[in-house]
């Protein structure tokens, strides 16, 4: 196709689109601009660079001024009309930010934008929005407006999508350079507006859904509680449920319309105020001995310096992208840049809740402790007061802890455990129900096994063993069919495992906790590692049960390698000791390969692959429960249906549609490809419009034109056109394990300062949640106190939550409980 041009000559497009696109290139920042004198030259001109023409000029200025690789990694590849549309969202974002204004009707949904913009960066997102001022524009509007209507929420401030968003950006553009050049004021305004956030666990949650629960979502098909039930506080609902506390909002993105649930506000306070205490060293205690005497264990100054070396509310790395070579980049502090090549389990992600391997390793941090009587006021009147500062209500103290993870893997050998570690069976517990015709009691079963860290038994009981041996991937080897010896010495080395001695479930009533003498006669041996001898006598009593978990270690060879290489090879499969077939390879993915060819063949509705996520998709069954409990269990099926999260099925609804979520590490090259993959979104968008004839209702008569969406001036989009959120046929990719258990202590050098400490803990498959069990010991190596910590891993390396005494097993009463903030230390 071609144009007049000078003196009526022709020019053909792919010409002036060329000329075009190297002009916007020339400026990389900010809007192309550029374009708009060349829309002026001439009618012929304008309508063939016109958006409405159809060119694909605008989807290469899309991928070349933003991150596109994010969603092309975890739900869709888009195509041309998906980025013409996000062209135009992110352009309108940058305008925005640069006229910087806070007071605007749309802050809300343009921070939003940002904030997502910047999960999904790759160096690009956040150099165009460092461009536009996001930086100044998100600190006026946190000093500014961040406790605008706290009087609507007993003065405190409020937690919403806004306030939420905003922090979370500072958080993301905080550097040391800034943090430096902070003055002494602005550090404290800073923290005292923040400070709220951290202090008052009974308004504020760090988790989507509180950690009493560990098997979710709650309804008819959960095991181990099927309603929720709270309890009254100054406060509201005690514990707190975020998901129900936050409408989700709808988000326009990619011409998609996905739920999005707000993030949490409190880690990212508790980010924001550490990282400016502890700019300089805060743990300083001038009477400790100096160095150790040799034999004794005691705390010295020597051990408060190694401490202070590390930092628990560790900055995110600078990086940005650089238009000269086409990478991201890491900046140094000393303003060195080095091409970033971190792995996909160090970025903001949206995909899967957590990556193997991401807590094994050394962990250095800071556990917060309220005051006693600050809690008990805030627990009997709801207001915020000015008593409540930093200064008076609020102590620190150092946490380590080095941890290693363990994970479930399925194999077609007899040798190793068939199941994971079950979950902790519920406590039956009375509880009085307001109803029409008064208050009413009934004993209902609640999930009560935060105290153990979501293992069966009480606190402390769960112990393991390292026998060192690989799991067994059932593969068959003889001298005729196995590697020659030159090629088996190559292999790389295999991961280790571990035996955990889970006792046989033993609860008792919440209401009426034993004694601590009772609990001791319960704990057979301490908790923590014990040797073959003492596993043994365990596993003959018949009171414990033992399963085998693959021990994560970085740079081995883990068992879904081996199973999976040995399907490739053609390898065949021992079953107790006879070999009957070919290798199948791991477990979960060819449940997940079966699962979709069964799902595109129409016929399945059940959901059974991924990592604890084997979910019954059949038809609703509530059973009434006293005081409403159908209606409950309505309203929390609602509630986890919004964020994506519901149980699905039935006759009178839709088969769920298959998301595969392609998380592997394939970004798409930004430039060399673009025409061929610009062709394959043309095709894409034909297929994809039919598909929609279907699902969406047809425009008005006004809208008629497909390609108006585009045209719009404010952050509020028309939703008459858009696409689906996902690609069909597309779910989670292998988890490579279906349980993940974390155990731990300190180093000789460290227990010798800081006394004897056993960790352990468990990931909540639904949202990544880790609650770990700390179980403190004296000097005489007598246990003294047990504690939960948990939280939710940010960015790869900074573990942020509250820990709580695992002594109060009630989860519907308040518990004492406080912050923490740790991070993992580079070795």
């Amino acid at each position: 196709m071609s144009i007049p041009f000078s003196h009526g000559r022709p020019l053909p497009v792919e010409i002036l689109e060329q000329i075009t696109h190297e002009l916007v290139k020339s400026s990389p920042l900010g809007p192309p601009s550029q374009i708009i004198p060349l829309l002026l030259t001439s009618r012929a001109v304008n309508q063939a660079l016109s958006m409405h023409s159809g060119t694909p000029l605008y989807s290469h200025i899309c991928r070349f001024k933003f991150d596109v690789g994010a969603v092309s990694r975890r739900a869709f590849t888009p195509g041309v009309k998906d980025l013409n549309g996000h062209l135009v969202q992110m352009c309108n974002l940058l305008r925005f930010i640069r006229r910087n204004d806070i007071d605007d009707m749309d802050v809300e949904d343009q921070l939003l934008i940002a904030y997502v913009a910047m999960l999904d960066s790759d160096g690009k997102n956040r150099a165009q929005l460092q461009h536009a001022g996001i930086e100044a524009f998100v600190d006026r509007f946190v000093r500014k407006r961040l406790w605008v209507e706290c009087e609507s929420n007993d003065g405190w401030p409020l937690e919403n999508v806004i306030n939420s968003c905003a922090l979370w950006l500072m958080w993301m553009f905080t550097t040391k350079a800034k943090l430096d050049a902070e003055t002494v004021q602005q550090r404290e305004e800073l923290i005292q507006l923040v400070f709220p956030y951290i202090s008052c666990p009974l308004r504020y949650p760090c988790a989507l859904v509180p950690p009493n629960h560990f098997t979710l979502p709650l309804g008819g098909s959960n095991a181990v509680q099927t309603a929720l039930f709270t309890s009254r506080t100054a406060h509201g609902p005690y514990p707190l449920y975020h998901i129900i506390k936050n409408t989700p909002q709808v988000l326009y993105y990619y011409r998609g319309s996905p739920t999005f649930l707000p993030p949490l506000i409190t880690p990212v306070a508790k980010l924001l105020y550490w990282c400016r205490r502890e700019r300089t060293p805060f743990f300083n205690i001038p009477q400790l001995p100096p160095t150790r005497t040799p034999g004794r264990a005691e705390l010295t100054q020597e051990d408060i310096d190694e401490f202070n070396k590390y930092k628990a509310a560790k900055l995110l790395p600078n990086v940005v992208w650089d238009w000269d070579i086409g990478k991201p980049v890491c900046v140094g502090l000393t303003g060195d840049r080095e091409v970033w090549r971190e792995d996909e389990s160090k970025r903001w992600r949206l995909g899967s809740v957590y990556v193997r391997g991401m807590i094994s390793g050394m962990w250095t941090g800071v556990q917060f402790t309220m005051s006693l009587n600050i809690l008990t006021d805030m627990l009997a009147q709801p207001q915020w007061s000015p008593h409540y500062s930093e200064i008076t209500s609020m102590s620190a103290r150092p946490l380590l802890m080095r941890l290693t993870e363990h994970g479930f893997v399925r194999t077609p050998s007899s040798q190793t455990s068939t199941s994971s570690i079950p979950h902790a069976p519920p406590a039956m517990m009375s509880i009085t129900f307001n109803t029409p015709k008064g208050p009413q009691r009934a004993v209902v079963p609640i999930d009560v096994s935060l105290g153990n860290a979501w293992f069966p038994g009480p606190p402390g009981s769960l112990k393991w063993t390292n026998d060192g041996e690989a799991l067994d991937a059932g593969i068959f080897e003889d001298r005729f069919t196995g590697p020659p010896p030159s090629h088996e010495s190559r292999e790389k080395e295999k991961m280790g495992s571990t035996q955990f001695i889970v006792p046989t479930p033993h609860f008792y009533s919440p209401r009426s906790s034993p004694s601590s003498s009772e609990q001791d006669e319960e704990r057979v041996v301490e908790s923590g590692p014990i040797d073959s001898a003492t596993l043994a006598r365990i596993s003959a009593s018949g009171t414990a049960k033992v399963f085998k978990y693959e021990t994560y270690e970085e740079g081995r060879e883990s068992v879904h390698e081996r199973m999976e290489g040995a399907r490739d090879r053609g390898k065949l499969c021992r079953y107790d000791g006879m070999t009957t077939e070919r290798h199948p390879g791991c477990l979960q993915c060819r449940e997940r390969e079966a699962f979709l060819e069964e799902e595109r063949a129409g016929g399945s509705k059940k959901v059974t692959v991924g990592r604890g996520r084997g979910v019954e998709r059949g038809g609703r069954e509530y059973h009434a429960g006293p005081g409403g409990g159908e209606r409950s269990r309505v309203r929390v099926e609602e509630i986890f249906k919004s964020v994506g999260m519901g149980k699905k099925g039935g006759e009178d609804e839709e088969v769920e549609e298959l998301v595969d979520l392609n998380l592997e590490d394939q970004d798409e090259e930004e430039e060399d490809d673009d025409e061929d993959e610009d062709e394959d979104e043309e095709m894409e968008d034909e297929d994809e419009d039919e598909d929609e004839q279907d699902d969406i209702p047809p425009p008005s008569d006004a809208d008629s034109d497909a390609d108006s969406d585009y045209e719009y001036s404010s952050s509020k989009p028309p939703v008459d056109r858009v696409r689906r959120s996902h690609d069909r046929y597309r779910v989670e990719g292998c988890h490579q394990v279906e349980d993940v258990v974390i155990t731990g202590g300190l180093d000789e050098q460290q227990t010798r300062a800081w006394c004897k400490n056993v960790y352990y803990g468990r990931v909540r498959p639904w949202d990544g949640l880790i609650a770990i069990l700390r179980v403190s010991y004296a000097r005489d190596l007598k246990p003294i106190g047990y504690m939960v910590y948990y939280g939710y891993i940010y960015g790869g390396n900074t573990f942020v939550g509250n820990w709580r005494n695992a002594g109060v097993s009630d989860p519907l009463v308040p518990a004492f409980e406080s912050a923490f903030v740790m991070s993992k230390r580079e070795e």
